[in-house]
């Protein structure tokens, strides 16, 4: 694909003059994209050319837009865009999603709250709809994809807490289904997710934990891990007060799920129901350390593979590395 997009805007901005409390833009945009692949007929042509077998198909879009916005302060700030195709075999599909922001103080630490969402109601893109090569081929007619999600964010600096959730509605979603063609899929499916952050330390102590709790309505369509984790605990000091260390002890992991499968013809993943990937804890023993304009590390990668059941994979059919030591250099030459 190739694209080519200008906008022309005119936008009013925030504080110029004492009544200009926020930001307004107003916005057209060009898009025009040209697709390229091989034609439905390429076998009836002459093979001997190649350029004889390609086919394009162009697309000439025009979509008109605007921005509320607030930006300064910290009481409130927020940002609203919305954008709709007005020319163009895609007119009516549109685009709005907003942030809202608001910081306060409780027992004299800064917290954070922000609220962010969007609707998304657009057609899927040509390729999925038209495509032939060697190995696939499909002439799919499908209607507009809708999305609509709402998340929410709590902050708190001091606690080194960060807590989100949110939930997201799909409409109509297109996958790859398990032959690995594309498909759509016409009912809803809600997806709910649930994410803590939480940084500790005592001293040169530090323990960082990433942990994403989530639900999907239809496993079979968009199959998801229920839980997803990411901890690492590690001790940061200095060595002869010049030098930056980090030693510890990292693990990623995910509850075992029917996760997609690769397709190398397409490059891309499509829904599958025979093989789980999952419940592995992936370990990794490291080393860092940063000495001026020099930084160097040593990893000794998925330690856990000496004493783990060794089903690590990171897609159906495709393991990743068994236990390996890994180190690297980055050294900045500059006056």
């Amino acid at each position: 694909m190739f694209q080519i997009r200008n906008t022309l805007g005119l936008s009013l901005r925030e504080g110029f003059h004492q009544w200009a409390k926020f930001g307004l833009t107003a916005f057209l945009e060009h898009d025009f994209r040209r697709y390229t692949s091989y034609s439905p007929t390429a076998a009836l042509r002459d093979t001997t050319n190649s350029f004889s077998r390609l086919s394009t198909y162009d697309k000439n879009l025009v979509w008109a837009g605007g921005e509320l916005s607030k930006r300064q302060g910290s009481i409130l700030t927020y940002d609203a865009l919305t954008k709709i195709c007005v020319f163009g075999e895609d007119m009516g599909d549109f685009e709005l999603k907003g942030n809202l922001n608001t910081t306060f103080k409780l027992w004299n630490h800064p917290v954070s709250l922000s609220a962010s969402g969007y609707v998304k109601n657009l057609h899927p893109d040509y390729f999925l709809e038209h495509y032939y090569s060697n190995h696939f081929s499909w002439d799919n007619h499908f209607i507009r994809e809708n999305r609509t999600r709402i998340s929410g964010t709590l902050n708190i600096p001091a606690l080194g807490f960060t807590a989100k959730a949110g939930v997201e509605n799909l409409t109509n979603m297109v996958y790859f289904n398990n032959d690995a063609l594309p498909d759509q899929y016409s009912g809803n499916i809600q997806v709910l997710y649930f994410n803590w952050k939480q940084h500790l330390s005592a001293g040169i102590i530090n323990w960082d934990n990433d942990v994403v709790y989530q639900l999907s309505s239809n496993r079979t369509i968009l199959p998801l891990p229920d839980l997803t984790a990411y901890s690492n605990l590690y001790l940061k000091f200095l060595i002869s007060k010049v030098m930056t260390s980090q030693i510890g002890i990292d693990c990623q992991y995910h509850s075992a799920y029917y996760a997609p499968a690769y397709m190398p013809a397409t490059g891309q993943f499509y829904t599958q129901q025979e093989t789980k990937v999952g419940n592995y804890p992936l370990m990794n023993v490291y080393g860092n350390f940063h000495l001026k304009r020099m930084r160097f590390f040593v990893m000794y990668s998925n330690i856990s593979h000496f004493f783990a059941e060794p089903n690590y994979f990171s897609a159906p059919h495709y393991p990743i590395n068994p236990s390996i030591i890994k180190f690297g250099l980055s050294w900045n030459f500059y006056d």
